[in-house]
């Protein structure tokens, strides 16, 4: 292998991640497939591929630098579609006219990949030429550098693979190299002989997606626009799986560019699990999206259900099969343990310094069931998804107050369903603190990531074991990341 950085010829799938799937992600999928029924049914689905696509296409191009634009013009134009009377100027770097014609180059280009999965069109060169050609439309030139190391635009080259090449320089002056131009028609064809032969043999799409990606950007055939032509390639793995885009948000390129980074170097698995949370989130959404179109209509179908499993179920006890409670009663109790570590830690570090310093762990009691309510669901409204109060509805919290006199603020773990059927449990780690001025509380997201839990991670021993482990690392991190979030909050 050469060293990384250094270009060398595509290589096969690695033996240690060829039969490799994620059971939580084959879980939510067919959850999601049922939902998805659904959905279709009450002409919701559209709305949603909809919205999955154009935040798609905004984000693409931010990532690569193409434009800037406003987050709050970014929900906007997700929602409402793509129009320059919705971007002012001091909304991006780039005149808006020109940033709406790059985004529906960029929506033309993934509704290109719906259509080629629909009607089942063979992944070819031409097709990936023709991927290039409808993302570069508006793009008429790309950035260069001459043999002094000056920075020019010169004319891009739209559908055709490059003809010079196109190694970046990096910060620390070492140069990234790229297949050279003379390689690459033989390069493309050996990635997609290979692409296909995986396709044939069912590598499970996470890897497969992760995998292709990483190759083509290896090659790197274009000028320019290789990355977001990655993105429609990987996208299509998904799609055909019945799955969702990949959708790579600029506040996700630190991990994704570190990924990327260690597949150079012969690590794909990075790049796996980076792929996987992105479709756990992107199936949070879907599920959430299912549970919107539903509750309107189902809410006190749905309380009254809940209410006849309780009591069915506890008249079967001996026979009781798993449920959602019960992934939530594994997880919180992990949740809980881990609230009482950070919370002695605060003592021990703090307590001399604060001696009025408490920090104490609770977990909910059936009497504090309903604790929490409001702060619970505006988390799960910033995931996408409903707040079930019905179904494996728990939560943990550490408490911090620095002195009897001060306001506390909270560290919650909370978990609920997820979608409108059995399968799926949510859990987010939110920070509530009580703003000094209104004296108000205020919650937010302590980071994007969720925790996703099936019934599927209960159903051996081997797997609960797995569950607790991969629960204890997300939970534990994210009561640091809100101790951090709020020691900036004090300034």
């Amino acid at each position: 292998m050469a060293p990384p950085g250094q270009w060398r010829r595509i290589e096969a799938l690695p033996t240690d991640v060829f039969r490799q799937r994620s059971p939580r992600l084959a879980s939510l999928a067919t959850q999601w497939a049922t939902e998805r029924a659904f959905l279709q049914e009450q002409g919701a689905e559209g709305r949603l591929i909809e919205q999955m696509k154009n935040r798609m296409a905004v984000e693409t191009g931010v990532i690569e630098g193409l434009y800037t634009l406003d987050r709050g013009v970014t929900e906007t134009l997700i929602a409402e579609g793509f129009s320059s009377s919705l971007i002012s100027h001091a909304d991006t770097d780039r005149d808006p006219q020109l940033v709406v014609a790059i985004l529906r180059d960029q929506r033309t280009a993934i509704d290109f990949v719906f259509e080629l999965v629909k009607y089942q069109r063979g992944l070819s060169t031409s097709v990936i030429k023709e991927m290039h050609v409808l993302l570069t439309k508006h793009q008429p030139t790309t950035t260069a550098m001459d043999q002094f190391g000056n920075l020019h635009e010169v004319p891009l080259l739209s559908g055709d693979w490059k003809t010079v090449p196109n190694n970046p320089t990096r910060p620390d002056g070492a140069v990234h190299l790229y297949c050279p131009p003379e390689q690459v028609s033989s390069e493309m064809d050996r990635l997609l002989d290979l692409y296909n032969q995986y396709a044939s043999i069912g590598v499970a799409p996470e890897v497969l997606a992760a995998w292709l990606h990483h190759r083509f950007t290896e090659i790197h055939p274009f000028q320019d626009g290789n990355g977001r032509v990655a993105r429609l390639l990987a996208s299509i793995v998904f799609i055909k799986a019945q799955w969702h885009p990949l959708v790579v948000l600029r506040d996700d390129r630190p991990a994704y560019i570190d990924a990327l980074e260690d597949a150079d170097g012969g690590k794909l698995q990075p790049l796996i699990q980076l792929f996987s949370s992105w479709q756990t989130r992107a199936f949070v959404m879907a599920l959430g999206a299912s549970q919107a179109a539903q509750k309107p209509l189902e809410t006190h179908l749905e309380d009254v259900l809940a209410g006849l499993r309780e009591r069915l179920t506890a008249q079967d006890a001996p026979t009781r099969t798993s449920t959602l409670d019960d992934v939530a009663d594994v997880v919180m109790a992990v949740a809980e343990r881990a609230c009482e570590q950070i919370a002695l830690r605060i003592t021990d570090s703090l307590g001399t310094a604060l001696p009025g310093l408490s920090a104490t762990a609770t977990v909910n009691t059936p009497d504090k069931a309903q604790a929490y309510k409001g702060p619970r669901i505006e988390l799960a409204r910033s995931g996408g998804y409903f707040a079930d109060f019905t179904r494996g509805s728990r939560w943990a919290r550490v408490m911090i107050r620095p002195s009897p006199s001060s306001p506390t603020t909270t560290l919650l773990v909370a978990s609920s369903a997820l979608g409108s059927s059995l399968g799926s449990l949510a859990v987010v780690c939110g920070l509530i603190t009580t703003d000094p001025g209104t004296d108000r509380a205020q919650t937010t997201r302590v980071c994007e990531d969720y925790f996703v839990a099936t019934m599927t991670d209960i159903e051996s021993d081997d797997n609960k074991r797995r569950l607790q482990q991969q629960f204890e690392e997300w939970v534990t991190a994210s009561l640091v990341i809100g101790l951090a979030q709020w020691q900036r909050d004090l300034g």
